[in-house]
């Protein structure tokens, strides 16, 4: 092993600057024959921030700080510079020094290059065998096939076929891939019957068979060519059997296209040479332990394929460097071992995890395997309302989540989350209300977007309060409250019975009568009692000077489809002074029509506590009745300015002089229709 002068010496169990040079000299000591210099010319060329501009690194300088490659300016070699998450490193070392308590340094995993070797395949099937397992993960076993499915024959010269599975039981996978723009025309889809050619098949579908093939199953679901084009909205109902008792879901992760294959990429790894001390250490991509390349791919915008991944069991993802195996019991990793469990740590509510949310989908499909039978739950059991809230949670979760992704049309929403209402609808969340449920109503009304303005979907879908009204990023505001939330509300309801809302009545209208979930007629509305105040004297009173003004309360409206209330300076908008003041004058003019309704909140327990309430128009009143729109939602937090007036003298937190000031605003509760 030949390593220059510089890196020798290198540390890296330090959080130290390490200066290794210009990235001249690197790239030079790299020829001289410098092997770890030849890793980090190697790391930078291929990394997402420097291999389209490789050139520019001429005369940088380059630091390794904390186990991060970063490009720095000579002029100002002592200022930190953004690192992109290819160029961030983990420790790891040989099978003969690792050492349980340091679970962060893993061993080497050197992976065959190419996806066919098979040795993936060993890995495959020992990760199958593994999850079989897992307390927390389901049994494979044959189960009913899916109407119309793949056959694949032991004989790798007999050639597949699509057949109807009657009443046939066994084993099968499932394909979720990106089809982009593409179509799977009724002339591409091979006739019920008739040979498969793989060779003439998009290059995904016939590696799919190649894996089916070699792990030694007969059957596979390729929805694209088990569906045909006229029976989608009738069959996709159905998704929570095939998806949810399917054996393994083979996830063609970084595939653009149904072209682009699953078996396609060269995965060959940087290890840099021996390091340390000791030299007994070695650096690679920290990225091989993390869910990014699982959380950044294609595939997450693709609303069929997320749907697909909350269903099935299990799910193998082909990556760009990797294989990534996902579970109820955690993730795995074909090059980097055990999860980086930091990463997206300090938003993990907000996530979609499989390893909380897949009880609830395994236990949904046991429930309809036996008749489908609702359950009875004890209300005031507070085991009960902590179980509740832990399901609103995985629901709320799904939510979001597909709200994140594209789809054709604005009615594959409700598609989408058909299957998965199935799953849910045991009697514990009460009635399923539009992507929303009838228990606990208000954490289903509080939702907000995250960041862009959401768009009214393209024809009706679902009244203005359901997230199915609307298409966008949302995030219910649920997952940020506190966890416990619901239980101790069960234990003193003083401020949410007096404060919260109140469903009164449902008139929901299905579009279908003959299936269930699939959308509701327009003019469908709920009847709601809640603690009301008009916008203008909510905001009036926020900045009256008895009360201390925002150093007591302070309160940030967004609306769902305006940029009315975004920050200047924290949004992206290109809008002009003029047209802010512009907007600002015609809300104003018709700012009596704006109402606020308390939906959530936890009685100021800390001062941390928030309240949200949603905010109402007034469109209409029919026989002396209003009918009143939701338009956006209003977070109301402490202040943090100056003095604190709900603290007392020595210090601690005073809810009850912050009750009273909330108490002075002058809420009413009021019975309104919400449509």
């Amino acid at each position: 092993m030949s390593l220059c002068t510089i890196c020798e010496t290198l540390d890296v169990s330090t959080k130290e600057d390490a200066q290794l040079g210009n990235y001249d000299d690197i790239a030079k000591r790299a020829g001289s024959g410098c092997e770890l210099c030849t890793f980090f010319v190697d790391t930078l060329k291929v990394s997402s921030r420097w291999s389209h501009r490789i050139d520019k690194l001429s005369e940088k300088c380059i630091v390794l700080t904390d186990l991060s490659l970063q490009v720095r300016d000579p002029t100002l070699i002592s200022r930190s510079s953004y690192s992109s998450n290819d160029l961030k490193f983990d420790v790891c070392v040989g099978d003969s020094y690792l050492d349980s308590s340091s679970p962060e340094i893993g061993p080497i995993r050197v992976i065959p290059a190419d996806p066919r070797d098979e040795r993936c395949f060993e890995q495959l099937r020992s990760w199958i065998s593994e999850c079989s397992e897992h307390e927390n993960c389901s049994t494979s076993t044959p189960v009913s096939l899916p109407k119309c499915i793949i056959e694949v024959p032991e004989d790798p010269n007999i050639k597949p076929k699509l057949i109807l599975s009657g009443d046939k039981k066994g084993s099968y996978l499932a394909l979720a891939y990106f089809a982009g723009d593409e179509e799977t025309s009724a002339m591409s889809r091979p006739m019920l019957g008739d040979d498969i050619d793989a060779q003439v098949l998009p290059r995904t579908f016939a590696d799919a068979i190649e894996i089916t093939h070699r792990l030694g199953f007969r059957y596979l679901f390729i929805s694209s060519l088990c569906i045909p084009q006229d029976e989608w909205i009738k069959e996709s109902s159905n998704f929570a059997h095939i998806y949810g008792n399917s054996t393994l879901l083979l996830s063609a992760t970084t595939s653009t296209s149904s072209s682009s294959g699953i078996l396609t990429q060269d995965r060959s790894k940087f290890y840099s040479p021996p390091v340390g001390p000791h030299k007994n250490q070695h650096l690679r991509q920290n990225l091989l332990r993390w869910r990014a390349e699982v959380a950044g791919s294609i595939l997450t915008r693709d609303g069929w394929a997320v749907q697909s991944r909350i269903l099935a069991p299990r799910v193998v993802h082909f990556t760009e460097r990797q294989m990534i195996w996902e579970c109820a019991n955690d993730f795995s990793f074909e090059a980097g071992g055990v999860e980086d469990k930091s990463w997206g740590s300090l938003q993990v509510r907000q996530t979609y995890r499989k390893e909380f949310v897949q009880r609830y989908i395994t236990e949904g499909l046991r429930r309809l395997g036996v008749g489908g039978e609702k359950i009875t739950h004890s209300e005031n059991n507070l085991n009960t309302v902590a179980e509740r809230a832990k399901r609103f949670e995985a629901w709320y979760t799904m939510v979001d989540r597909l709200s994140q992704t594209s789809t054709s049309t604005s009615k594959d929403k409700i598609l989408l989350l058909a299957p998965l209402v199935k799953l849910f609808d045991d009697g514990s969340l009460g009635n399923y209300l539009s992507g929303i449920w009838s228990k606990d109503i208000g954490i289903g009304l509080a939702w907000s977007r995250v960041y862009d303005m959401l768009s009214p979907a393209s024809t009706y879908q679902a009244p203005s309060w359901s997230p199915l009204s609307i298409d966008g990023e949302i995030s219910t505001l649920f997952m940020s409250w506190s966890p416990t939330i619901l239980q101790d509300q069960a234990a003193d309801p003083t401020w949410i019975t007096k404060y919260g809302p109140k469903l009164i009545s449902t008139h929901l209208v299905p579009s279908d009568p003959e299936v269930s979930y699939i959308g509701i007629k327009e003019g469908s509305h709920i009847v709601v009692e809640g603690a009301c105040i008009a916008f203008k004297t909510f905001m009036n009173y926020l900045s009256d000077e008895k009360l201390g003004g925002q150093r007591f309360f302070r309160a940030n409206p967004v609306l769902d489809t305006s940029w009315i209330f975004d920050c200047a300076c924290c949004s992206n908008l290109n809008v002009s002074d003029k047209d802010r003041a512009d907007k600002n004058e015609e809300f104003n003019q018709g700012i009596d029509k704006y109402v606020l309704m308390i939906a959530h909140g936890d009685g100021w327990r800390t001062d941390k506590s928030p309240v949200d309430m949603l905010i109402l128009h007034e469109d209409l009143i029919e026989e002396g009745q209003g009918k009143f729109r939701r338009v956006g939602m209003m977070r109301m937090e402490l202040g943090m300015m100056g003095m604190s007036p709900w603290k007392r003298e020595d210090g601690s937190y005073d809810a009850e002089v912050v009750n009273k000031g909330f108490e002075g605003f002058g809420w009413e509760r009021k019975v309104l229709r919400l449509f």
